[in-house]
């Protein structure tokens, strides 16, 4: 997991248990990373939890040439 998920997660243990409300996290826009070479980075629907038909999903693809990290 990315250090976004591991802070929030942190934080709502810290807060339950100090007696404090905890907050509900939503994962769906939690950034998440595959850790391979070129990296790949994502949030939000994956394309199997995208509804049937797909109208509420607009994807998006980054050339990994375009990327200062892009080794060839």
């Amino acid at each position: 997991m990315l250090a976004h998920m591991a802070e929030s997660m942190a934080l709502v243990a810290a807060e339950a248990l100090a007696g404090e409300i905890t907050h509900t996290l939503d994962y769906l826009m939690m950034p998440r990373a595959t850790y391979t070479n070129p990296q790949i980075a994502s949030f939000g629907y994956t394309d199997a939890g995208a509804s049937p038909d797909k109208s509420d999903v607009t994807k998006s693809a980054f050339p990994f040439v375009a990327n200062a990290k892009h080794t060839p």
